[in-house]
């Protein structure tokens, strides 16, 4: 290496250092003087909080990608805005086109420092002085979206936190019916759902332990995959499909209907105890099939062609639909647990 080179670096390296002592002891006097040396706003609890105010009217797809990290979503906003509690500045990337939202946490101080896109986050030696202050702090997001949201697909993942959906209302048309597919992720965290309404499909996925409570849920189809963990369901009106599949945990499904009329049924409890409205099956396994699908053909249809001669839709030339809705179903399967529905 150049000497030159050599001299570079160490000076780089004191200029680096005297930054670093000049910040702390900015942050020093301010703190004896009561000036806050940072631009976020705290709380009681030295929480700091940053927002993002944005429109949703023309929306159509958020997307929250997180870490060690709780979600929550409100609907019924006053206004649509993002909330990052303890997030300092470029340790996330929050991005905001006209028809899509997305965020994504990059937890550690490297994250300052984009090798990827040519990029350094650097506002000042106060970022990495920020970041050591807050880093321990748990941190949240909260997301606010108002009824007016149309918003069509929301997918939030979490690798080891919460997640809560409330009171949403997303994508509704003239005739009140909301039209937005859910998509939730998380490894050890929880979900929370609650008061959600939508003619689209909801998703839940755990791949470690998680504890997941749906009330109040009115969609066209909800599927739950777990890895371990319980699941409650409370106030379900699903149109067409409930499907849970969970390798280790439990079920619990309180149904408002008393009983499985115009359904399809299958409930499977391995190891474990099953029991049906009050009754327990020994043999761990429940179904009903109380809608045949009929076998509908173009030979199947006929009418009656001039002359008073039956003939079929194909050899009129016709075009039949040959589609047949699939019924509506319940199946719930924990290999190893127990399954009550009441």
């Amino acid at each position: 290496m150049k000497p030159t080179s050599i001299i570079f670096i160490i000076v780089s390296v004191i200029l680096a250092c005297v930054g670093v002592l000049l910040c702390i002891s900015a942050n020093n006097m301010a703190n004896e003087q009561g000036i806050g040396l940072f631009s976020q706003t705290g709380d009681a609890d030295n929480n700091f909080f940053t927002t993002h105010e944005f429109d949703s009217s023309d929306l159509k797809k958020i997307v929250i990608t997180a870490g060690d990290v709780d979600v929550n979503v409100y609907g019924g906003a006053a206004k649509d805005m993002i909330e990052l509690v303890n997030f300092n500045a470029g340790t996330y990337d929050y991005t905001v086109s006209k028809s899509t939202l997305q965020l994504s946490d990059n937890q550690g101080i490297a994250s300052l420092v984009d090798l990827d896109n040519f990029k350094i986050n650097f506002n000042g030696f106060r970022d990495y002085l920020n970041y050591f202050k807050y880093r321990d702090k748990a941190r949240t997001v909260n997301l606010y979206v108002t009824d007016a949201a149309t918003v069509v697909n929301l997918i939030i993942t979490s690798e080891s936190g919460n997640i809560t959906l409330n009171n949403l209302h997303l994508n509704k048309d003239t005739e009140g019916k909301c039209y937005c597919d859910y998509k939730i992720k998380v490894g050890s965290g929880n979900v929370t759902i609650s008061h959600v309404n939508t003619e689209s499909t909801m998703i839940i996925e755990s791949s470690v332990d998680s504890k997941i409570n749906v009330t109040g849920l009115q969609c066209n189809e909800l599927q739950v995959n777990a890895v371990k963990g319980d699941l409650a369901l409370r106030q379900i009106d699903f149109r067409h499909r409930l499907f849970v599949n969970i390798k280790s945990g439990n079920v619990d499904y309180d149904r408002t209907e008393d009983n499985f009329s115009e359904l399809n049924v299958l409930l499977q409890a391995g190891n474990g105890l099953l029991r049906v409205y009050g009754n327990t099956v020994t043999s761990g396994k429940y179904t009903e099939d109380n809608i045949v699908t009929p076998i509908v053909g173009p030979e199947d249809t006929t009418h009656a062609a001039e002359g008073g001669e039956e003939t079929t839709a194909a050899e009129s030339g016709e075009k039949t639909d040959d589609s047949v809705p699939e019924p509506d179903t319940i199946t719930i399967i924990v290999e190893d647990g127990n399954v009550a529905v009441y």
